[in-house]
């Protein structure tokens, strides 16, 4: 997509429908139904990070907060790699159920310990950083998941942007950004960076 969104506010889906992704991709609205037909694609916060982070087909995705599956559903259908979700112990069968019965099921990976070490090209974390209790820790974490060059995006609502600015930028985190949007009615504070390629 082409569209800047560094004023902070969100192009509506009526107009975003019609272009396709940066790399060739149909953005997939049902013009006739007028609604999305690929789960995740639904939620605002998750077009901004695929849009901002040009998901393509040799992209290794990890979700550091796996509350939904919806983002790494959506994000089978561009990143051909494996989709990686971290989450409790308690939940983790219960999501490998729900998704077994998707397409892609072999390419996901739901596991409650971190991926190999530098081997993810994009790193998330959706809707859970306002309650992080050692901010400092998550971020060196998902810092740790990333190959060098790889990209990290966090968002959620009620964040303290310039705080975990910061954190990235002790990181090591390069490009360090932090955007306020309102898309269709959601607020949200979405954090990017990308690990130093050397």
């Amino acid at each position: 997509m082409s569209h800047d969104h560094s004023h902070g506010h969100g192009h509506d889906h009526d107009h975003e429908h019609t272009h396709n992704h940066s790399h060739g991709h149909q953005v997939p609205w049902d013009v006739a139904d007028e609604k999305w037909f690929v789960p995740g694609w639904n939620d605002p916060i998750v077009r901004t990070i695929f849009h901002a982070a040009e998901l393509n087909t040799i992209d290794v995705v990890v979700d550091a907060d796996c509350l939904d599956i919806n983002p790494l559903s959506a994000a089978a259908g561009w990143a051909h790699g494996p989709l990686t979700g971290i989450v409790p112990a308690s939940v983790a069968d219960a999501i490998r159920a729900a998704l077994s019965g998707h397409p892609n099921a072999e390419r996901f990976r739901i596991q409650s310990h971190a991926p190999p070490a530098g081997e993810a090209s994009i790193v998330w974390s959706i809707g859970a950083a306002s309650k992080w209790s050692e901010p400092a820790a998550r971020i060196a974490a998902m810092h740790a998941m990333l190959r060098p060059g790889g990209q990290i995006f966090v968002a959620d609502d009620g964040l303290d942007a310039r705080a975990l600015r910061g954190l990235l930028r002790e990181q090591g985190f390069r490009g360090v950004q932090a955007r306020n949007y309102t898309l269709e009615g959601v607020r949200f504070v979405l954090l990017m960076g990308r690990r130093a390629a050397g």
